[in-house]
């Protein structure tokens, strides 16, 4: 919990170098996305009860858009979890290595504008 507190923090004082969304139902948070720099996912939640909605998709589609219109091309990278990794195949990331045997699993993908 510590690194997402740090990357809060981080965003705090460097918003201008983010992609940053939020998605809400009835007035609460219930997703959210972070793209740093438009090349490095840092974060996609969406809270359980929402899962499967399309609400991740949808915070998706919207952040690679505006990283595409922000940078014009070049790639968004992001570690995945073993449970996530079909999301992100469906999304034409492509599995860049081996994944490291961490706690979900952690398996490099990118996309490429």
């Amino acid at each position: 919990m510590g690194h997402i507190r740090k990357d809060i923090d981080w965003w705090r004082n460097n918003q201008e170098q983010c992609i940053s969304l939020v998605a809400g139902k009835n007035e609460r948070l219930v997703g959210v996305i972070q793209i740093v720099e438009c090349g490095n996912m840092k974060h996609l939640f969406v809270h359980p009860e929402f899962q499967r909605r399309r609400m991740a998709s949808s915070l998706v589609d919207a952040a690679l858009t505006k990283c595409r219109n922000k940078a014009g091309g070049g790639t968004v990278k992001l570690n995945s979890s073993n449970f996530a990794i079909p999301f992100y195949k469906k999304y034409d990331f492509v599995q860049t290595g081996e994944a490291r045997p961490l706690p979900g699993g952690c398996v490099p993908f990118e996309f490429r504008f």
